[in-house]
């Protein structure tokens, strides 16, 4: 038996004391473990191409795969004075730069199916988060991030910027709509009611799956295709 829970998930820091104001410049958010597939190439394009009057600042956290690759894209594209690579950072200190973003950066291509506890700990402050329409991210109810596509990611990545400074606005309630979606669906304590509840069922479980297994086996050695196929039907 295969039992599939929401990721469950908890700061264990103190509540950032920063006032997020939702005015220019737009803080940009992104951290954890930056590899290529985290699509940092594509939103520093994609950032290079914004109107020159668009105040906006770009901070990432983390660990990066290759940083004199970025710091040499950045020198390219005229965008080393708006960004700043911070590296590591403690967890009170990045909870505080996500609290007082407009914008996190979440995005995976390509993604491995997994759930992301960087984009649950952007809702946790009411941070909106852009995420690629893919694997779990394509599941998420639309009204609590803004998805991009595959095929139009730059655009799609400049067209969420340009909305943002349009609509700040509706960014806000994205943000709203998000905490309340996390703590509802990824609170530690439903997950842990969830498995205890798997776990009280589990016998009938693994008595159900011995009984499949067994009506396989009898269909297996039998003579009569008629009797396996009954025998299969019911241990399906």
């Amino acid at each position: 038996p295969v039992l599939t829970l929401p990721l469950p998930f908890a700061s264990l820091s103190p509540q950032p004391t920063v006032q997020r104001v939702w005015m220019p410049p737009w803080r940009l958010v992104m951290f954890g473990y930056i590899s290529q597939n985290r699509r940092l190439g594509a939103i520093i394009r994609a950032l290079a191409d914004l109107p020159t009057g668009l105040d906006f600042r770009f901070d990432i956290y983390g660990t990066l795969w290759d940083k004199t690759f970025v710091e040499s894209l950045l020198a390219r594209t005229g965008l080393s004075a708006r960004v700043t690579i911070h590296g590591f950072a403690p967890e009170k200190e990045l909870d505080e730069a996500i609290a007082s973003a407009h914008l996190a950066f979440n995005l995976r291509h390509p993604t491995m199916g997994e759930a992301s506890g960087a984009i649950l700990r952007s809702w946790a402050q009411a941070t909106p988060a852009l995420a690629t329409d893919t694997g779990w991210y394509a599941e998420l109810p639309d009204d609590i991030v803004v998805k991009l596509s595959i095929e139009n990611e730059i655009d799609d990545i400049r067209r969420a910027v340009h909305l943002l400074d349009e609509r700040p606005d509706d960014f806000a309630k994205i943000g709203q709509a998000a905490c309340r979606w996390m703590k509802e669906t990824h609170s530690p304590d439903r997950y842990v009611q969830s498995l205890s509840a798997a776990l009280v069922d589990l016998p009938i479980l693994m008595t159900r799956h011995a009984g499949r297994r067994m009506l396989r086996r009898v269909a297996t050695a039998s003579s009569s295709k008629e009797e396996r196929r009954v025998l299969l039907e019911r241990a399906v």
